[in-house]
């Protein structure tokens, strides 16, 4: 058989059906167009007219590539799904309602293990969260203030303080200094209002 003569097809639509192009491999054929390939290890689905476009490969491994055809090659930490497009942009976009959410969860296990970290965007208040341990730690809110320990941030960053001896620390490990820089919407020395500075070695 072939695509465009498939060995097992269905009457009246003579295009349509299976058949295999090699050893091991089973095709699914649409229009005269093989849609969907099975070999013995590997899988692919094509799309687009005539079946142009390359667009889901699972390999041996069971990972699955998005416009690539061995996700299997990219960094082993995260390549269970990998999307590509080497000659452009590429991306994921998760949409929900106005009201819902749309997240993205680390987990370990079953119950609260199956979030232990995340980011969510909550539609409804524009609100950016992050969490770790299962808790929400930081917020962006919907005008880019940011919060850390609070959910409701007052300021363009708002960190809240719950213990003693907790806070902002600059640190360094060689001998160079740090600064906190107060700066008006001024030019030259008028935009210095203040420093705040530490050196290492006094």
């Amino acid at each position: 058989g072939s695509a465009s003569e498939p060995s097992l097809r269905f009457q009246g639509d003579l295009d349509t059906g299976l058949f295999s192009q090699g050893t091991n491999t089973l095709n699914l054929v649409t229009g005269g167009s093989s849609k969907v390939v099975l070999g013995a290890d590997a899988h692919t689905i094509y799309a687009g007219t005539n079946a142009s476009v390359r667009a889901l490969d699972i390999d041996s491994s069971g990972h699955v590539g998005i416009g690539t055809a061995s996700p299997s090659s990219y960094d082993s930490n995260a390549n269970n799904l990998v999307v590509a497009n080497t000659s452009g942009n590429a991306g994921i976009s998760l949409i929900s309602s106005t009201t819902g959410g749309s997240s993205l969860y680390f987990g370990d296990g079953t119950g609260n293990d199956t979030f232990r970290g995340y980011i969510d965007y909550l539609h409804s208040t524009d609100v950016l969260r992050f969490g770790t341990g299962a808790s929400t730690r930081a917020v962006i809110d919907s005008s880019g203030n940011v919060g850390i320990g609070t959910s409701n941030p007052a300021n363009n960053l708002d960190l809240a303080i719950d213990s003693n001896n907790e806070g902002i620390r600059l640190s360094s490990s060689t001998n160079v200094f740090g600064k906190i820089d107060f700066h008006a919407n001024r030019s030259g020395a008028d935009a210095a209002l203040g420093i705040l500075d530490f050196n290492w070695n006094g």
